[in-house]
């Protein structure tokens, strides 16, 4: 959570985090893909979406979504 908040921290174009997913509702009957899903909500996303590198401080990536992009 330090980590998450610390990066909205930094950025002046991070205006609020959120965080959502399955593992967020407790009822939702559990399984072994439930995940916490973050959301930043900012200024501008072209930024964020065409250098995805800046997620690179959370640790080695699984998956990358980026539909805007896609």
């Amino acid at each position: 959570m330090e980590l998450i908040l610390g990066v909205a921290e930094q950025d002046e174009q991070i205006h609020a985090v959120e965080m959502n997913g399955s593992r967020t509702n407790l009822n939702v009957p559990k399984d072994i893909v439930q995940d916490f899903d973050i959301v930043y909500l900012v200024t501008e996303m072209d930024s964020f979406i065409n250098d995805t590198n800046w997620v690179n401080v959370f640790g080695k990536r699984m998956i990358v979504q980026t539909p805007k992009r896609m």
